[in-house]
């Protein structure tokens, strides 16, 4: 069952290609280091899967149930209310819980009846139950140690967060998300603002979150302690490869060898093919012209050659043979002379 399905999904600002024809799938305990040059499209991903962003084709899909936190890099936690308050109110239900189990034990400590007596142990271990599967019964030590860890000191903690700096805003609203417990964790550049200690603690956090995350970090010590797999967005495609950033870097090295030889591949295959199609038509032309010469050979052969009988002769100079005077016909040759008119 994935958590949250992008199917085919292209999506264009104006004139600005930021996704073509991505797919993508969060599983259950998921990890997802989404990386990318800036103006790539990470932000955007995080806002298809909130709803902020509508595709232009494709689909994005939540399993129905699904609770999603958003940290963005640019908090939108604000008001008069402490941190501290707003943290505490995150557990309102935990909070009912123990004012119930307060009432109660005060109820057994009047001496009710046996039937009433039963009655509020029987909902007393119902609540206990209850306060197991909300992890509840330490969440004020949760509290304290996350806004410790994140560097809050008591100033901080009373003060309103319309009085704090962007810098403690961040730190406050990714304390929060983190103590909301989703199922999905949507995390922009959470290592922004916080020292080492901070990261520390939010790696040792993640340790123990059963949830599934998106975390798009410049951070490679962060990724490489957290996450389980890398999603490049490259060329407005997702690039998938299983691992951290480490092993992301010798994958993406590998994959870049591989393309550079499919490409020289391909291109001696285009080469070899502009060849054959050169020597082909190179070949088509020397048919011609041979075809040609033999049909004009052929048109030479069967022309009709120059007449052999003489021309009819003319009056005029014509060769006439005289006998000769004196002479008889018959026992002497004849002369040829030229008759000229007199």
């Amino acid at each position: 069952m994935s958590l949250i399905r992008l199917q085919d999904v292209s999506v264009r600002f104006e004139t600005a290609q930021v996704l073509r024809e991505a797919f993508f799938r969060l599983e259950p305990g998921d990890r997802v280091g989404l990386i990318g040059k800036n103006g790539s499209g990470k932000t955007s991903i995080l806002k298809l899967i909130l709803g902020q962003v509508t595709p232009d084709t494709g689909t994005v899909t939540l399993e129905p149930g699904v609770k999603v936190g958003y940290f963005s890099q640019f908090s939108e936690l604000d008001g008069q209310a402490t941190i501290s308050e707003v943290l505490d109110d995150l557990f309102v239900e935990i909070k009912a819980v123990e004012a119930e189990l307060a009432s109660i034990d005060a109820a057994i400590a009047e001496t009710p009846s046996d039937a009433e007596l039963d009655r509020l142990i029987h909902r007393q271990a119902e609540l206990f139950e209850q306060m197991d599967r909300l992890d509840g019964w330490d969440y004020k030590r949760r509290i304290d140690t996350a806004l410790t860890t994140l560097g809050f000191n008591e100033a901080h903690r009373v003060c309103p967060i319309d009085e704090l700096s962007g810098g403690w805003r961040n730190r406050a609203a990714l304390a929060k998300i983190l103590l909301e417990g989703p199922d999905v964790l949507l995390l922009d550049e959470p290592t922004n603002y916080l020292d080492v200690a901070g990261v520390e603690w939010l790696e040792a956090w993640f340790r123990d979150f059963r949830g599934a995350a998106i975390i798009v970090s410049h951070d490679r010590r962060f990724l490489d302690a957290v996450v389980s797999r890398i999603i490049e967005v490259e060329n407005f495609h997702l690039h998938e490869y299983p691992g951290n950033f480490g092993e992301y870097v010798v994958q993406k090295q590998f994959r870049l060898k591989t393309l550079e030889q499919q490409f020289v591949h391909e291109s001696e295959l285009l080469a070899f093919e502009a060849e054959g199609i050169s020597d082909r038509r190179e070949a088509a032309k020397a048919a011609s012209k041979n075809l040609g010469s033999q049909l004009a050979k052929i048109k030479k052969a069967r022309a009709p050659g120059p007449s052999t009988r003489s021309s009819p002769r003319s009056t005029a100079g014509c060769t006439s043979r005289i006998p000769c005077a004196g002479s008889k016909a018959s026992a002497r040759p004849t002369a040829t002379r030229s008759c000229s008119p007199t």
